[in-house]
């Protein structure tokens, strides 16, 4: 959560010192990084983001035995189950009580190893609120 707890605190210091618009953006861990930011955002209340671009983002952090990369990302994670759920962009949205979330941009290319086979139920979460 360190990471995305410095995430934020750029992405607040961007919003007080520009009038411009903020997307995040992420590639496959990166992605991961980039939704797990906007989600906790809107936990805190706070709308940094107008936008996020990812690229075949790791977005089940808990079934990573599904995953084809999913050993390569095991270490990355933590072992507590919760604390790893709390990090997982799927099971944060099933959960999501917020009213709107940013436009996505979700990519993948062809038969990429990085997205597993729940995404299109992540666009579909998704969609429902942004």
């Amino acid at each position: 959560m360190r990471t995305i707890n410095d995430v934020l605190t750029v992405a607040q210091a961007v919003r007080e010192h520009s009038r411009g618009r903020l997307t995040i953006c992420g590639a496959s861990f990166g992605g991961l990084t980039a939704l797990i930011s906007a989600l906790e955002a809107d936990a805190r209340g706070c709308a940094l983001f107008d936008g996020i671009v990812v690229t075949s983002p790791l977005l089940d952090a808990l079934h990573l035995d599904r995953h084809p990369n999913g050993a390569f990302w095991e270490s990355e994670l933590p072992a507590d189950e919760a604390a790893r759920a709390d990090l997982s962009p799927l099971h944060r949205l099933r959960n999501f009580i917020g009213d709107t979330l940013p436009p996505l941009w979700l990519a993948s290319t062809g038969q990429d190893a990085r997205l597993a086979d729940n995404a299109p139920e992540f666009a579909e979460l998704w969609s429902a609120f942004g």
